[in-house]
């Protein structure tokens, strides 16, 4: 499935089951619906998937990855632009890393496709993903 057909089944599910992502940003106050929908998508293996590589605050470690960093406190150790980036062309700013590049068009053999030549994550839902990471203060 990829994340433009997921999008109705995501909407569905953030408006009928509580996300434990969701509430892994719960520490502040005011978090808005962008970055609700972003610990969603973010938590969801058919759309970002992010806990397949990191810990997502409010979820089980040890249902989440450790390739990568715990995503706990982010939003203290990163701005919203260097998160950005980061989901867009990780391999740009730290070369080497195993981060998919999710901004930049996917070509090779494991990319499906219908995804050849698209970036893995459309800019909407990196951005409603940076609004949730930015919301995580608590490491």
């Amino acid at each position: 499935m990829t994340p433009r057909s997921a999008l109705g089944s995501a909407l569905l599910a953030a408006a009928l089951i509580p996300s434990g992502a969701a509430r892994g940003a719960s520490d502040v106050q005011d978090i808005t619906p962008l970055a609700r929908q972003g610990a969603r998508w973010a938590a969801d293996p058919a759309v970002g998937d992010c806990g397949i590589c990191h810990h997502l605050p409010g979820h089980d470690p040890r249902d989440q990855g450790t390739v990568g960093p715990s995503l706990a406190g982010v939003g203290l150790r990163l701005n919203e632009d260097a998160l950005r980036a980061l989901l867009t062309d990780a391999r740009a700013l730290r070369p080497g890393t195993v981060m998919p590049t999710y901004g930049r068009p996917a070509t090779g053999p494991r990319v499906p496709p219908t995804l050849q030549g698209k970036p893995l994550l459309p800019a909407y839902v990196r951005e409603a993903i940076v609004a949730w990471l930015s919301t995580l203060r608590h490491g």
